[in-house]
């Protein structure tokens, strides 16, 4: 299927078809996305953040603060920040290893077009053009490419052939959202 060029926002080049995906020579990836994926991207994403990081960070300085035993407060602080982390990982944990994701969780085809990124799954293709790619993360064994705030195509570094493809997939968006 072809995307309408009535459309001002369609790329005349932006073309889906039903039996896969026309990536025009550019990069593919095929994985399947697993609870332990998600939850990487879930901990990348709240500690590459300011904001939960300035909670936490805060919270553990009121506490050490208005400790009164005889340990050093530095270390109270400390202390009060790895528990708060860790309470963290385990709520997060619980989130993502207790829902059903069978629609977030599954096999996915991942390209770069020159219209935008395409991820296909068995339930939802999507085409994001590069206007709406906002940043990139990679970390803890995952790459994140955000589409908005708070919402990312997660892609497991084991869908790359190596260390060289997983640059090149990163080069070539960061080409792509500076050309728009």
């Amino acid at each position: 299927m072809t995307i309408p060029t009535n459309n001002p926002f369609s790329p005349p080049s932006a073309n889906l078809e039903s039996d896969g995906l026309t990536v025009d020579g550019e990069m593919s990836l095929h994985y399947r996305l697993t609870a332990l994926d998600h939850l990487r991207f879930n901990l990348l994403h709240v500690y590459t953040r300011l904001f939960p990081q300035a909670v936490m960070l805060t919270g553990s300085a009121i506490f050490a603060s208005s400790f009164s035993g005889g340990a050093p407060k530095l270390l109270v602080f400390v202390g009060a920040y790895a528990v708060n982390s860790l309470i963290q990982l385990l709520v997060l944990g619980l989130m993502v290893f207790s829902a059903r994701n069978r629609r977030l969780l599954t096999d996915y085809q991942t390209a770069l077009t020159g219209a935008g990124l395409v991820v296909s799954t068995p339930f939802v293709r999507s085409l994001y053009y590069w206007t709406g790619v906002e940043r990139v993360r990679s970390g803890l064994g995952i790459t994140a490419v955000y589409v908005n705030s708070n919402a990312a195509q997660i892609i497991p570094k084991r869908a790359f052939a190596g260390d060289a493809q997983q640059a090149k997939f990163l080069s070539i968006i960061a080409e792509r959202r500076l050309d728009v």
